[in-house]
């Protein structure tokens, strides 16, 4: 039987929550114990400091069946930011295991694991039916759940679905919802991922105008929180639709990129770097050549 105050799972703080991602790691400076490093790791990772995350994810996992859960989506988040789509649905699988094991109920980590699941599904190109069906668990998961930042992180995957279906019109009505909540709630990086999300559908629909406003408006949002992770996608569409600085914004995205994804060991870099879109932006003759269509798009790091 797990004990009572075991159930419940970690809170990040309002200061994360907002955005301000350096300011909550400053402030659990002279906190210790698997709780505090899985909040390091959540902000770690969503800075975009790699390495540093996944020591934080294995101090995490040295607490109960909560915080190893919670590390393992962590960790899947940390490898979809990085386009290592089978290792972060290994992690989502396990950390589900985990709980399934100990018999513990959380709604609100639950429907973050299941909301992943969905991006696993988008990451490695499952068929319809995979992805239908995930979406609907991980819906009915965020209803039980009644977590705002579950239900914008749902918009993200279901807005995602909606593109590989090429409904870019519906997707980016999704994203400005999720953009909307997101606003509403003060969560700035949740509403600086939207609103990248919704430029890269705006992007797709062929309004560039549109989609360079509200790109460099994510991006000017992203930059004061921190979530480099957030910034190279977001020059990346802007080197799609603002052609006259084109150069510009890919130079910006590739130094952003390399940098983040030098924060990685050793081998996880070199998995990553064989991957699209680092692959082609880091390559030897990537954008260079021109970039590939739908690129910008999947740069967005899947449901962080």
């Amino acid at each position: 039987m797990v004990p009572q105050d075991a159930q419940t799972a970690p809170s990040l703080g309002r200061e994360a929550l907002s955005g301000r991602l350096e300011n909550a790691l400053a402030a659990l400076a002279d906190e210790s114990g698997p709780a505090t490093a899985w909040k390091r790791a959540w902000l770690l990772t969503a800075a975009g400091r790699y390495g540093e995350a996944l020591d934080a994810c294995a101090e995490a996992s040295e607490g109960g069946p909560l915080l190893q859960s919670s590390a393992l989506m962590t960790e899947a988040m940390l490898y979809r930011q990085v386009s290592l789509h089978e290792r972060a649905e290994a992690a989502d699988e396990e950390a589900l295991a985990v709980l399934r094991r100990a018999r513990v109920r959380c709604a609100p980590l639950r429907a973050a694991i299941r909301i992943g699941q969905v991006a696993d599904a988008v990451g490695m190109q499952a068929e319809h039916i995979t992805l239908s069906r995930r979406l609907q668990v991980a819906s009915a998961a965020v209803t039980a759940a009644g977590s705002w930042r579950q239900g914008v992180r749902l918009t993200w995957v279901r807005g995602e679905v909606l593109m590989l279906q090429g409904s870019w019109t519906r997707a980016s009505r999704v994203f400005a919802g999720g953009a909307k909540i997101a606003s509403d709630q003060g969560a700035r990086r949740h509403h600086a991922k939207s609103l990248i999300f919704l430029a890269a559908s705006r992007a797709a629909n062929q309004d560039h105008d549109e989609a360079r406003r509200i790109a460099e408006r994510g991006l000017q949002l992203a930059a004061r929180c921190g979530a480099l992770p957030l910034i190279w996608p977001a020059e990346l569409i802007l080197a799609e639709v603002d052609t006259d600085q084109a150069q510009v914004h890919l130079e910006r995205a590739r130094q952003f990129a390399a940098g983040v994804l030098r924060t990685l060991p050793d081998d996880l870099r070199a998995e990553a770097l064989r991957r699209s879109p680092a692959s082609w932006l880091l390559g030897e003759h990537g954008p260079d050549d021109g970039m590939p269509a739908g690129v910008a798009g999947s740069a967005i790091p899947t449901d962080a």
